[in-house]
């Protein structure tokens, strides 16, 4: 006996960063001996039943997995050794800055607080954001933003202001990488 698992993206529930409507596998656990299955074993099952699995990148170096990171518009990555065994999981600056400005309630008033330099708590590429939600009207109009909305409007800004970041040929599109 096994339990599959799933990452379930459906638009009632929309995610920090836009996702693909569907269900990806992500897992297989065995349920007597709590085995977890490896990533090649998942990929030979989805590929049986034509189940969709997350991009695989294999022969990473450790610095073409930190450019991937700092470039990408998805969550992060899961990174595993060369025998499938999950090291770590990485978020994306992308994700973070999406996910602290739409999910954090105190945020905009930690940005206009005269003893918190905000610009210290976050990387340069990030600081042209900064500005603009410091702006009385911009924060005033955020404020009135449920968290969806929120997303919506930084993943908005983001994607105009980093735009020739972004949207560069090497730009990587997918949650997983394997280093070697």
């Amino acid at each position: 006996d096994v339990t599959f698992c799933f990452e379930v993206c459906d638009e009632n529930d929309p995610h920090i960063i836009k996702e693909s409507i569907g269900e990806v596998l992500i897992g297989m656990i065995d349920v007597k001996t709590g085995f977890q299955y490896p990533e090649n074993k998942l990929d030979e099952i989805a590929k049986n039943y034509n189940v969709t699995r997350p991009e695989t990148f294999k022969g990473v170096t450790y610095s073409e997995f930190k450019e991937m990171l700092n470039k990408t518009q998805t969550e992060g990555f899961m990174v595993f050794d060369e025998n499938d065994n999950l090291l770590f999981k990485a978020k994306s600056p992308y994700y973070l800055i999406n996910k602290l400005f739409a999910r954090g309630t105190d945020v905009i008033e930690k940005l206009n607080s005269k003893t918190n330099n905000a610009y210290n708590y976050f990387d340069e590429e990030f600081h042209p954001l900064i500005t603009h939600l410091k702006d009385k009207k911009v924060s005033d109009k955020f404020l009135t933003l449920n968290e969806a909305e929120k997303v919506e409007y930084i993943r908005n800004y983001l994607n105009e202001e980093f735009k020739e970041l972004y949207n560069k040929k090497e730009n990587i599109k997918s949650t997983k990488v394997k280093l070697n």
